[in-house]
C-alpha cells in the first residue's frame, strides 16, 4: 500500500508533534510500501529523515502560498490588494494542482492529515481525512467572521467528499454532528491517535536543556499552550493573581505567543489582539514576570521534556481540545495534573488510574481552590501520579494498524 500524506499546513503545537510519529509508524508497518509526505518547506524540519519507505516533498513558499492563499485573498482590505492576491492565488494554485496530480498518480490512498484551514481539493484517489477538532467553529473569534464562514464551508467539503473521515475523539465526533448535522456514527474514532508516549523511554537520552531554561525556579506549575482564546490564559492568570503562594510556586507558560509576556519582550509591539489581551491583563493584575510567572514561549520537544520532568504539576485550563495530549504526557512521567472538567479530557483519561484534580475552567476561584488542594495534599497526588505510570498504554504500532485498516477500507470502497 502506498500512502500520500497531504499536509500543506501543520499546527506548530499538537499537530507538529503528531505528524512525525504517524509517518514513522506507518513506514514501519509491513503492509505499507511507501509514504510520500507533502509539507511546506518551512515545516520540513519536523519530519523524520527520508528512508527507503519515506519520501518528503517540500512545497516552496510560492507553492504553499498558492494552496493556502485561498484563505488569504478573500480577506484583503481594498479592491486592488484583493484582486492582486486573488490572481497570485490562482496562478500558484495551478502550479500546485499540477504537482499534486503527479504526486498522487502512483499512490493508493491519500491521507489528509490536517484539513483545518486547508482548502478542499478533489483528489483522484481514495481519501482519508483526519479531523483533529472543530475549535475554529466552536470559537469563531479565533479567525473572525468571514474566515470562520469560509472554514465552515471548507470543512463541510472535506466531510462530505472524503472517502473516510476519522476523528481524534468521540467528543470531536459529537461536535462535528452539532455543527454539520452529520451523524457521528459516520466517523471512525482512532482511539490511540494522539497517544505519543513511546518517547518516554528516551527521556534520559536527550541533551542538556537550552539556556532559555536557566531561569526556571526549583518548584513551578506549568501550562504548555499557544495563546488562542480556547486555551483560556485569562482565567488562569486571574486565579494566579489570587494565589497566595505564587512566589513559591510560580506559573511557567510555554507555547507560541506566550513570549509576549516575557519582560524582555514587553516593549516589543504585539502581533495581534490576543497578545494585547493577555499582556494587558497581566499588567492590570500586577503579575510580575520572573517572580509570579516565568514565560519562555515556544520550546523544542527536548526542552518541553525537561520542563515537564521537573515540574511540580501540570495545569490545563483549556475550554476545549481535540484530545488533550499534555495531560497524558505529564501523567506518564509521574507529574500531578490539574485540568478543566470538560468532556474531552475525561475521555482522554479513560483507563488512567492517577487521581486528577478537576476544576471549572470558567471559575478562577475553583482553579485556585484546586491548586491549594493539590499543594495541601501533594504527597498523595504525587504518589498517585507515580503509581499511574504503570498504567498500560497503547503504542504507535497500534495506531498504525488502525490507520492501515481505514486505508484498506477506503481503497475497497472506491468512493472518490
Amino acid at each position: 500500500m502506498r500512502v500520500l500524506i497531504w499536509c500543506p499546513h501543520v499546527n506548530l503545537g499538537g499537530g507538529k508533534r503528531l505528524l512525525n510519529p504517524i509517518i514513522t509508524a506507518l513506514a514501519k508497518h509491513p503492509e505499507i510500501q511507501k509514504v510520500r509526505v507533502v509539507i511546506p518547506d518551512s515545516a520540513s524540519d519536523i519530519l523524520p529523515p527520508p528512508n527507503v519507505k519515506i519520501e518528503v516533498i517540500k512545497l516552496n513558499k510560492a507553492q504553499a502560498n498558492g494552496w493556502m492563499g485561498k484563505y488569504n485573498w478573500r480577506f484583503q482590505s481594498g479592491k486592488l490588494r484583493t484582486w492582486r492576491a486573488f490572481f497570485r492565488y490562482q496562478r500558484d494554485k495551478i502550479r500546485v494542482k499540477g504537482l499534486l496530480d503527479a504526486l498522487e498518480k502512483d499512490m493508493d490512498v491519500v491521507y489528509v492529515f490536517w484539513p483545518h484551514t486547508v482548502p478542499y481539493f478533489n483528489f483522484k484517489k481514495p481519501t482519508v481525512c483526519m479531523f483533529q477538532d472543530v475549535t475554529l467553529l466552536d470559537f469563531p473569534e479565533i479567525i473572525g467572521g468571514r474566515a470562520t464562514a469560509f472554514e465552515y464551508t471548507n470543512l463541510k467539503n472535506w466531510l462530505l467528499n472524503s472517502t473516510e473521515v476519522v476523528v481524534s475523539s468521540p467528543y470531536t465526533a459529537r461536535r462535528i454532528e452539532t455543527h454539520f448535522d452529520i451523524p457521528k456514527e459516520q466517523f471512525q474514532v482512532l482511539s490511540y491517535h494522539h497517544i505519543v508516549l513511546e518517547d518516554i523511554s528516551n527521556d534520559d537520552k536527550i541533551g542538556a536543556p537550552s539556556a532559555a531554561l536557566d531561569a526556571l525556579p526549583a518548584r513551578y506549575v506549568f501550562y504548555p499552550a499557544n495563546i488562542n482564546v480556547h486555551k483560556n490564559h485569562e482565567t488562569l492568570l486571574v486565579a494566579w493573581a489570587r494565589f497566595a503562594l505564587r512566589h513559591e510556586f510560580p506559573l511557567v507558560l510555554i507555547g507560541d505567543g506566550t513570549q509576549v509576556l516575557n519582560k524582555q519582550n514587553q516593549s516589543v509591539p504585539t502581533r495581534n489582539w490576543r497578545e494585547d489581551t493577555i499582556r494587558g491583563l497581566m499588567d492590570r493584575l500586577g503579575l510580575v514576570e520572573g517572580r509570579d510567572l516565568h514565560v519562555i514561549g515556544y520550546v523544542s520537544d527536548e526542552d518541553l521534556i525537561h520542563i515537564m520532568k521537573n515540574a511540580t504539576a501540570l495545569i490545563m485550563p483549556t475550554y476545549t481540545e481535540g484530545f488533550g495530549l499534555p495531560v497524558l504526557e505529564a501523567l506518564v512521567r509521574g507529574i500531578p495534573v490539574l485540568c478543566s472538567d470538560i468532556q474531552v479530557l475525561h475521555e482522554t483519561l479513560i483507563g488512567r488510574t492517577a487521581d486528577v484534580l478537576w476544576f471549572d475552567p470558567y471559575s478562577p476561584d475553583d482553579i485556585l481552590a484546586k491548586v491549594n488542594l493539590l499543594l495541601d495534599n501533594y504527597d498523595y497526588y504525587k504518589k498517585s501520579a507515580e503509581t499511574g505510570r504503570n498504567d498500560p498504554y497503547p503504542d504507535w504500532p497500534d495506531t498504525a494498524e488502525q490507520y492501515v485498516t481505514v486505508f484498506k477500507h477506503a481503497i475497497q470502497t472506491k468512493k472518490f
